[in-house]
């Protein structure tokens, strides 16, 4: 996990429906939905729950399973992951840089012909040759599962509504055992068909839920102060310190 992460995995509570739905795709023999959508509202935690799913990756690894995951992530916020090939680009060096040889020598060729201003139609069939060729490099991976994460989906523009729709289908059809797990505020139902994609709405913590949080760092608060920690916060989760346990007291 990113050291600049707001959350810590300490700090990451009352999430084990949302985890335990995660390794149900991962377990599910006959993957007819293959799309997990985590959407909700800013600040729900949804970035620290894709670090909590590559946690459970991670566990899974220790057991012999051969996984390959985007674990920095595809955030849709940055300049270079709102294009297509930007985002093939990206999960080529996370996922294994050494299996997407093709791929990359002919991304060299396409941004040579970006620098010499080359005309259109010439970048329109480089970009395409480039796109067929990540295909079969991505293929040719050698996994049980392969997990793609996708962060900060509200931002996409037309370019990504188009990924979407026609490119990400396209991974499924390389590779049977593919996972992709898309988390923005919106649902992804517009964009995707309903059979490949498993909603999972993330929600702000209940009363009970905070208190349960302070149980786990043995913090001994009344239920007015939890109450009042659920208002202020609106649901969202909380970093604690003892400071603050002293300006609520």
């Amino acid at each position: 996990m990113p050291e600049h992460s707001t959350y810590t995995l300490k700090n990451f509570i009352e999430r084990e429906k949302e985890i335990n739905s995660f390794e149900q795709l991962l377990d599910e023999k006959e993957k007819s939905k293959w799309i997990l959508n985590v959407y909700g509202p800013g600040g729900m935690g949804k970035t620290q729950l894709l670090f909590r799913f590559i946690n459970a990756l991670k566990e899974r690894r220790k057991n012999g399973r051969k996984i390959l995951v985007t674990d920095e992530l595809i955030d849709l916020y940055w300049t270079a992951h709102q294009r297509e090939l930007g985002i093939l680009k990206s999960i080529a060096r996370q996922l294994d840089a050494e299996q997407f040889v093709s791929f990359n020598e002919a991304m060299v060729r396409y941004e040579n012909l970006l620098t010499e201003k080359a005309n259109p139609s010439l970048l329109h069939e480089q970009a395409s040759k480039a796109r067929n060729l990540f295909f079969d490099d991505y293929k040719n991976l050698r996994a049980d599962q392969i997990i793609l994460l996708f962060d900060t989906a509200e931002v996409a523009g037309e370019s990504i509504e188009y990924f979407w729709k026609q490119i990400l289908p396209l991974f499924k059809e390389a590779q049977e055992n593919t996972l992709v797990v898309v988390a923005g505020r919106q649902s992804l139902k517009e964009n995707l068909p309903s059979d490949v994609v498993e909603p999972l709405l993330v929600t702000g913590f209940s009363s009970q839920q905070v208190k349960n949080y302070f149980g786990q760092l043995k913090i001994d608060l009344s239920s007015d102060v939890t109450d009042r920690i659920a208002e202020l916060s609106q649901g969202c989760p909380i970093k604690w310190t003892p400071q603050s346990t002293q300006k609520l007291a």
